[in-house]
Order: C-alpha cells, then structure tokens, then sequence
C-alpha cells in the first residue's frame, strides 16, 4: 500500500522484537515540514470466520489475558506462517469448533487498528459445515463454545457482553452485506 504523498521516514529502528510482534520506531517528515517520531506494531494479519448453519452463529468464549476478562468471539487466530487467508480460516475454524468450512465467502479485510498497528483481519463467513476435530491450543484450553441468534448476538453487543471490536465490526460487515444482497 502507498503511503500518503507528504509523509516521508527518515529512519525506522525496531524498540522491540517478539515472537509475534514487533514495536518500531520511525522518524517522519510531516506534509507540514515538521520532523517527530510515529511509533507502531509490526504484526502478522489474522483471520475471523463467522460460522452461521441456519439461522444460528456460533462463537467461542474464552479468557484473554490483556483485559483480564473472558470473552465472546467469533472464531479467530493468527496466520504466521500461512500466506493464504482462506486457509489460514479453515484451520483456525476447525481448530477452535471442531468444524470443516464447506465454503467461505470472503466478506472483507479490516484494519485492528489504524492509528498505530499495521495488523489486519480477513473476515470470513461459512453456512456449511462438517464435523472436523477440534485442536486447542494450550492458550485455549478454557474455551467453551456457545450457539445464537442474530438477534441475540446483536443484544449482547448493545449490552457489552460482546466487547471484542473485530467481532462487532464483522457482525455489521456480515449484516451490511446481506442487506445488500
């Protein structure tokens, strides 16, 4: 992607090295003239798949350490390692319900968050599935799966049970596209 014409770095250094992120640190001209510094994270795009069989969705719910809190999510994980998008929701679909994606329908890539992370998120819908077998990681070892409506999906988020952003926003990326078609 092009950078916007009238930001220039003038030199990137990395303040920190993880397994799965990095933190670094640009100088930058501003289209202003004026020289600072933009700190960000450096991260691997994720993928979210939204698995509805009927007129039910499916979503996991486990604790994650940052906010110290559990959470309802749709099915999500990280693709390092794995260039293919598609596939990389396959294997986090399966690895976390224990279902086999029939088909996929791409319904768009979002950005986590603009302001300071280039980290991506390919959002996927399923209607069919297959039994598969489920593979947790260690970190999800908690995970309990539970099945809804749309309608209770979208009362859980008016009331702040489901808090997790990539999940509100592809639940309104999943009801814009089927008021659309």
């Amino acid at each position: 992607m092009k950078k916007e014409i009238g930001w220039k770095t003038i030199s990137s250094k990395t303040g920190f090295q993880g397994k799965f992120l990095k933190v670094r640190v640009d100088r930058v001209e501003r289209p202003d003239g004026s020289i600072g510094t933009y700190e960000m994270v450096e991260k691997s795009d994720f993928v979210m798949v939204i698995p509805k069989v009927g007129d039910k969705f499916y979503l996991v719910n486990q604790y994650r350490y940052p906010v110290n809190s559990r959470s309802w999510e749709f099915p999500q994980g990280g693709c390092e390692g794995i260039d293919d998008l598609e596939m990389c929701a396959r294997k986090e679909l399966e690895e976390e319900l224990g279902l086999q994606a029939m088909n996929l329908t791409f319904l768009g890539n979002l950005w986590l968050a603009v302001g300071n992370s280039t980290q991506g998120c390919g959002i996927f819908l399923t209607e069919q599935v297959n039994k598969g077998k489920q593979q947790l990681e260690e970190s999800e070892a908690d995970l309990v799966t539970g099945v809804f409506t749309e309608q209770e999906i979208a009362t859980m988020i008016k009331s702040g049970e489901i808090r997790s952003s990539t999940t509100v926003a592809a639940f309104g990326l999943y009801l814009s596209k089927s008021i659309l078609c």
